[in-house]
C-alpha cells in the first residue's frame, strides 16, 4: 500500500484480505457500501466542523466572516447530498441483499 496522502484514492478502510474474502463470499457490495459510508461520514464531519468554526467566528466578531452566506448554503447542500446519496445506496444494498441472499421460497 502506498503512503496515505490527501489525494491518494487507493486507500481503503478495510484490508485487501477483507475485500478478497467479501468478493469470494459475494458480499462485495456490503464492503463497498461500508467504505463509502466511512468516506461520507468523514466528509460530513469535516464540512460540519468548517460550518461550526464559521458560526463561532461570526458570533464572536460579526465583521470577521470566514464564509459567505453562499458558501454556507453550498456546504449545507453538500452535506445534504452526501447524506441522501448514502441513504439511497443503503436502500439499493438492501434490495440487492434481498435478491442475492434470501432464498426464493422466503421472498
Amino acid at each position: 500500500m502506498s503512503a496515505p496522502t490527501y489525494i491518494d484514492t487507493a486507500q481503503h478502510f478495510f484490508s485487501d484480505r477483507v475485500h478478497q474474502e467479501a468478493a469470494r463470499r459475494r458480499a462485495g457490495p456490503f464492503v463497498t457500501f461500508s467504505e463509502n459510508a466511512v468516506d461520507a461520514a468523514a466528509g460530513i464531519e469535516t464540512v460540519s466542523g468548517i460550518l461550526l468554526s464559521h458560526a463561532v467566528d461570526t458570533e464572536s466578531d460579526s465583521n470577521h466572516r470566514t464564509l459567505s452566506p453562499q458558501d454556507v448554503m453550498s456546504l449545507l447542500g453538500l452535506i445534504k447530498f452526501a447524506a441522501k446519496s448514502l441513504r439511497l445506496e443503503a436502500c439499493g444494498l438492501s434490495d440487492w441483499a434481498e435478491k442475492h441472499f434470501v432464498p426464493e421460497a422466503d421472498q
